[in-house]
C-alpha cells in the first residue's frame, strides 16, 4: 500500500481514534488563546473557502493527532483535527525541532 493511500485511509478513519477520545482531544481547540487578540475569528476547516483573501481574519486551531514520518524529516507531517473533529494532513517546512510538541497553526 502506498504512503498516500495509507494516509488517506487514516484521515478517512479519523486516525482510528474512538469518538469519545476525539471529542476530548478537540474540545480545547474551541477556546484557543490569542485568536481574538490578533483580531481573528476562530473557524473550523469546513468554514474555510477557496482563496486566501476570503479567509483573511480567520484562524483554524489544529490538534496534531498522529505524526507521519520520522521526527527529523522535513517537511514535518501530521494528521490533525480541528475543533469539530475534521481531519486534515498538515505539512510544515520551517519548524524548530524543539517546538514540535506544541503546534498551533493559524491561517
Amino acid at each position: 500500500m502506498s504512503w498516500m493511500v495509507r494516509v488517506a485511509d487514516l484521515v478517512a478513519r479519523q486516525g482510528r481514534i474512538k469518538p469519545k477520545r476525539l471529542k476530548q482531544l478537540c474540545a480545547p481547540l474551541r477556546s484557543v488563546k490569542g485568536v481574538a487578540e490578533h483580531g481573528a475569528e476562530a473557524v473550523s476547516v469546513a468554514e474555510l473557502v477557496t482563496g486566501a483573501r476570503q479567509n483573511a481574519g480567520r484562524a483554524v486551531a489544529l490538534k496534531p493527532i498522529l505524526p507521519l514520518g520520522e521526527a527529523t524529516e522535513v517537511p514535518a507531517r501530521y494528521i490533525c483535527a480541528d475543533c469539530e473533529g475534521a481531519f486534515v494532513v498538515l505539512s510544515l517546512y520551517h519548524i524548530d525541532a524543539n517546538r514540535r510538541s506544541s503546534l498551533y497553526c493559524l491561517w
